[in-house]
């Protein structure tokens, strides 16, 4: 043994190995922003966008003397809301010396982060596109910041008042009523957006035993999913999010999304740009400026502080 130790050249002791290192690079990391994706695009005019809401007098009986004399009625007036436009970006740098050597799964090091980088300001703009509570002008040490759909949908929102509360749970009735208030202030949502954790409750929604499973072709294949909902105020489809943040560690939102009542406005688009050069290096930023308009708080609805079953 001790004489094998000695004479024989084995793997052990070479320092003369090829690395094996597949060639590519793995990133399973989400990229799916259900609300960016969902609701429309438009361009901002200025840092405050404004626009102006209006509404109906309730309908009522209205019979009239024949022939008596008319008196006005009492006019109202729209209603102006507004968003500050918020600053986004992304900033890299990469050496001239990396650019050019040869790397694992990418030939250009700036093509590969750009296109990583990209990912992840629309990844952060999703975020606070849903989860951003109030819309701030800045000042000199702090960016101006864009109120999210959490900030805006403030009329039909159910809040559970124990904040803490293991039964704070999402039932079917629960869920029709706010599809219910938001019809009848005129919405007409098609999207739920919230966690997974909700999103399985939902599937297992069984409302006069109704609930309609829809067969695959194999024999194997068992679904159990529910991405369409159908109830007296309309149908929505349910989008599972996993950028919507918790209020607490346990406790989630649910959105109820009108999203002809919602756009995402751009004072600047989203573009790359390769900075000036200070060194053998290159500095690319990847940056936009946008706001988000909710034409109708009324149209939409939400739950907040559900459990998400720990």
């Amino acid at each position: 043994m001790a004489d094998t130790e000695t004479t024989t050249y084995t793997s052990n002791v070479s320092s003369s190995l090829k690395q094996s290192i597949l060639d590519t690079i793995t990133n399973i990391a989400p990229t799916d922003c259900v609300f960016y994706n969902t609701i429309g695009k438009g361009k901002a005019k200025a840092k405050l966008e404004e626009w102006e809401e209006d509404t109906l007098q309730d309908a009522a009986n209205n019979k009239q003397l024949e022939g008596g004399d008319v008196t006005a009625g009492t006019v109202t007036y729209p209603t102006r809301s507004s968003n500050y436009t918020q600053v986004s970006y992304k900033v890299f740098k990469i050496s001239d010396t990396f650019e050019k050597v040869d790397k694992v799964g990418r030939k250009s090091e700036i093509a590969y982060q750009t296109g990583r980088h990209m990912a992840m300001l629309k990844r952060d703009m999703e975020y606070d596109l849903l989860n951003t509570t109030a819309s701030s002008a800045g000042d000199a040490t702090n960016g101006r910041a864009s109120c999210g759909a959490k900030g805006f949908i403030t009329d039909n929102l159910y809040s559970f008042s124990n904040t803490t509360a293991t039964t704070n749970l999402l039932t079917e009735d629960l869920f029709n009523d706010e599809m219910v208030a938001a019809w009848e202030d005129g919405g007409e949502p098609t999207v739920v957006i919230t966690p997974m954790d909700q999103k399985r409750l939902i599937t297992e929604f069984n409302g006069n035993n109704k609930l309609t499973v829809t067969e695959g072709g194999d024999a194997k294949k068992i679904i159990n999913s529910v991405d369409v909902y159908e109830g007296d105020a309309g149908s929505v489809t349910v989008k599972a999010s996993r950028f919507i943040s918790a209020d607490d560690t346990n406790y989630q939102w649910l959105l109820f999304i009108d999203k002809e009542m919602w756009d995402i406005l751009f004072l600047l688009p989203i573009k790359t740009e390769k900075l000036a050069r200070l060194g053998p290096a290159t500095k690319v930023m990847i940056h936009t400026e946008y706001t988000l308009r909710c034409k109708s708080d009324k149209a939409n609805a939400a739950i907040k502080y559900l459990y998400d079953g720990g």
